[in-house]
């Protein structure tokens, strides 16, 4: 995204009033949408930025087809990694994508010192 407001910015100064709009509307609805649970990075790709950059093949910036197919890259190297990770419960490893594991596993929980430890009621030296 940042990449798209400095070429709306670079557009509008070079007097591309129409490209710069036309750039706006591919990006502007990006940081509502993508925390919606059916959004799609790909659709996303494909409906808005794909269409920007047939229209204009010629930009200032950056190409954002490429960039987001990147990020999606990322994402499938880092699930493939995910699916199998070693430490997973084998009942989850296939699992990948879903919000609550299994009531039964629980993630480990980090080792903090208890009230008996530290008494909050201590009287301080």
């Amino acid at each position: 995204m940042h990449e798209g407001f400095l070429e709306i910015r670079l557009l509008g100064g070079s007097g591309k009033a129409e490209q710069a709009g036309d750039l706006a509307d591919a990006l502007h609805n990006l940081p509502k949408d993508m925390w919606h649970a059916d959004f799609s990075l790909q659709l996303f790709r494909d409906s808005f930025l794909g269409v920007y950059q047939r229209k204009y093949p010629v930009r200032m910036v950056g190409d954002y087809v490429k960039m987001v197919d990147e990020i999606i890259a990322m994402k499938d190297r880092d699930e493939k990694r995910v699916v199998n990770h070693p430490e997973l419960h084998p009942r989850h490893r296939r699992r990948v994508g879903t919000r609550r594991a299994h009531s039964k596993c629980r993630p480990r929980q980090s080792v903090l010192p208890t009230e008996k430890a530290f008494p909050t009621n201590a009287p301080t030296p």
